[in-house]
C-alpha cells in the first residue's frame, strides 16, 4: 500500500494499478509497538510505468536502533477509466 501511496503522488494520473514487485524476502519481523517507517525514491519513469524503490524499516520504542525490515521494488502502471494503459504524467512539486 505505501508503494501504491508513493506511486500516486508522483504522478497527476488518476489510476495506478500494481504490476510487479521484486522479490519480497523479510529481514526482520515487526512486532507489535513497533514504529515502522516507510520510504521511497523513484528508481526509473517509463511512459506508461514508474518503478519505485521501497525500504521500510522498524524500530521499538524500548531501542534506538533502526532495523532494516524490507526492500522490494515496486512497478505501478498509469491507467484511464477503462483500464487501458494511459502516458505517465508527473507531478511537478
Amino acid at each position: 500500500e505505501a508503494g501504491a501511496i508513493y506511486a500516486g503522488r508522483q504522478v497527476k494520473n488518476r489510476f495506478m494499478v500494481t504490476k510487479a514487485f521484486t522479490e519480497i524476502d523479510f529481514q526482520s519481523r515487526v512486532v507489535p509497538g513497533d514504529m515502522v517507517s516507510f520510504y521511497g525514491r523513484t528508481q526509473r519513469v517509463g511512459t506508461t510505468s514508474l518503478s519505485i524503490d521501497l525500504r521500510v524499516t522498524a524500530t521499538h520504542p524500548s531501542e534506538n536502533d533502526e532495523r532494516e525490515v524490507l526492500r522490494v521494488t515496486g512497478v505501478f502502471v498509469a491507467i484511464n477509466d477503462a483500464g487501458d494503459k494511459e502516458s505517465i504524467q508527473l507531478a511537478h512539486r
